[in-house]
């Protein structure tokens, strides 16, 4: 079944004002419809089996499945009739981490997905249960504990994935300005679909608009204008997979103000148009 555009689950509805997270335990037994988030979503499967699309790309889950969506992501669940999937789902603002760990998963365009098996899965399942225990009832020390785990996790689904150490080294802030370079991809992967400039984004961090320009190029290889225009490319594209939007309101939900430019710069970066993007990789 081919979707409008996708449902927005937003902070209002999913958050508590008082915490950064929330965790739950799901059982899947039905459908659920392609949606994305305000939030930032880390889900690990203990039992059942079925199949998700992430941004329109379909892989099977499993108990041991471990995914990582960002706001930037749309994705859908279809679990096996006779199985159904059961689940620990994790919700969090970009508050609840260290900086650090954001820069390490976020500064670069990733899917996180991974599959632990036999000791992994069991080490896992641990800090999921440890931290859905502390999540319950109010301790001493339990938001501690929670970020605690919530980050040993993240760390080993991103050892686990394709990003190799070395690459990470090489992109690794090695001083303030770098580390505030990095921060501001994670402000544009929260902002890409609103009306964002250079010098916003360089006043939002205290630096003049040329420095920050001289610095963004520097530090990611890439002017700031193509990171924001590859940005809303990456998630067009993935919009017209997991939606029956016209061309036009892909355009307009991307953050692109005209059709001919989106097209135009639709076509440079992957080579055929929407139109002939969406006749080859329709859901």
């Amino acid at each position: 079944m081919r979707h409008r555009l996708p449902e927005l689950l937003t902070n209002d509805q999913y958050m508590n004002l008082s915490s950064s997270f929330r965790i739950f335990k799901n059982q899947i037994r039905n459908i659920i419809d392609v949606h994305c988030h305000e939030f930032y979503e880390l889900a690990f499967v203990t039992s059942g089996s079925g199949v998700q699309k992430i941004n329109g790309v379909e892989s099977p889950i499993v108990k041991g499945s471990i995914f990582l969506l960002t706001p930037a992501d749309f994705h859908e669940i279809v679990p096996d009739k006779n199985a159904g999937i059961q689940l620990y789902n994790l919700i969090f603002t970009s508050e609840m981490l260290h900086q650090q760990l954001m820069e390490l998963l976020f500064s670069v365009r990733h899917i996180y997905t991974h599959h632990f098996e036999d000791e992994e899965y069991e080490r896992m399942l641990w800090e999921w249960e440890r931290i859905w225990d502390e999540a319950q009832i109010s301790r001493v020390g339990s938001q501690l504990i929670v970020r605690g785990a919530i980050e040993r996790v993240l760390i080993d689904l991103f050892r686990q994935c394709s990003i190799l150490q070395s690459d990470f080294e090489n992109r690794t802030a090695r001083n303030t300005t770098d580390a505030i370079i990095r921060s501001s991809t994670i402000f544009i992967q929260h902002r890409f679909r609103e009306s964002i400039s250079l010098e916003q984004v360089a006043k939002h961090y205290n630096l003049s608009p040329n420095y920050f320009s001289g610095c963004f190029k520097q530090v990611l290889g890439v002017s700031f204008q193509t990171y924001v225009v590859n940005t809303r490319l990456e998630f067009a594209k993935s919009l017209i997979r997991v939606s029956n939007l016209s061309v036009t309101e892909v355009c307009l939900s991307s953050g692109f103000n005209t059709l001919a430019h989106f097209e135009r710069m639709f076509k440079k970066k992957f080579g055929v148009t929407p139109k002939e993007y969406r006749a080859t990789h329709s859901s």
